[in-house]
């Protein structure tokens, strides 16, 4: 019996949830298969764009037309 190759670590997991939630994503499943494949399902109401600080700040800045 040969040993296989890791192909899928923790650390890879945690790097794709912190890309998620820095994207404002809401995840509500993973999978990983044995290939090393990994499957991110998010909240579909979660891809609405949120407001960043930058458009908080220019909001509270614009002029009345």
């Amino acid at each position: 019996m040969t040993a296989s190759t890791q192909r899928f670590r923790q650390r890879d997991l945690t790097r794709l949830l912190k890309a998620a939630a820095a994207a404002g994503l809401v995840v509500v499943r993973v999978e990983v298969d044995q290939t090393g494949k990994v499957a991110l399902y998010t909240d579909p109401g979660s891809n609405e764009p949120s407001a960043t600080e930058l458009d908080k700040w220019l909001a509270s800045r614009a002029r009345a037309s």
